[in-house]
């Protein structure tokens, strides 16, 4: 009988800690990821994604002119205890690993973190008032 109460205790007490380990990415949740060996010039801009009622969004700041932030959806995500998933990407979310899935070329790995979606917005709003600030700066020369 105790050790069958010992059992259920430790039981009562891991549940919830590997239960919140798959929850730290979900809805309202940003990703904030970094190419991890950067070969072309292209690699240096980190790649931030937001989470939103089930459908992750690429953000990233438009070639317009003026330059603003694009919510491009990527589709719905699927999430297990080990990995969050919406295509092209494969997310390992112990190590936040993400995998660029292609079958045709070896994968792109990209190195996360976890960002809260208000800072994300803030980043990228900092970006474009600094491409503004080059572009005022090369018209007036």
């Amino acid at each position: 009988m105790k050790t069958r109460f010992c059992i259920f205790v430790t039981m009562f007490f891991t549940i919830p800690v590997f239960a919140e380990e798959g929850r730290r990415i979900s809805d309202g949740t940003g990703l904030a990821c970094e190419v991890s060996h950067k070969k072309y010039e292209r690699d240096e801009e980190l790649k931030y994604f937001v989470f939103d009622k089930g459908e992750v969004f690429w953000l990233v700041i438009t070639g317009d002119n003026p330059p603003e932030i694009s919510r491009i959806s990527h589709g719905r995500y699927f999430s297990s205890a080990t990995d969050l998933r919406w295509y092209p990407y494969i997310l390992d979310v112990k190590t936040l690993r993400l995998d660029k899935l292609r079958p045709s070329y070896p994968s792109r790995q990209h190195d996360c973190q976890i960002m809260d979606p208000k800072r994300i917005q803030t980043s990228l709003q900092e970006k474009i008032e600094a491409l503004k600030d080059t572009t005022n700066s090369d018209t007036i020369r």
